[in-house]
């Protein structure tokens, strides 16, 4: 396998979308930021059923969607 320059190296590396090698991990607050923001929409679906309709909604899940509010805003 014939070797490449420091130069060809760094273009076959960007042609291939991978200039670093692996992706970093995401930190743990990234991650609960990314999961709280998926669960978010949700939540509001759960909380807006149980204020107008509150026998639709089981208890269990009105409390876990208050639960995602409170971690994600306080």
């Amino acid at each position: 396998m014939p070797s490449l320059s420091p130069t060809e190296l760094q273009e076959a590396r960007r042609r291939s979308g991978r200039l670093g090698g692996r992706p970093r991990k995401p930190t743990v607050e990234e991650a609960r930021q990314a999961a709280l923001e998926e669960l978010i929409p949700k939540s509001l679906q759960v909380l807006r059923a149980h204020l107008g309709d509150g026998d639709t909604v089981n208890p269990d899940a009105w409390r876990a969607a208050l639960r995602v509010f409170e971690h994600a805003y306080g």
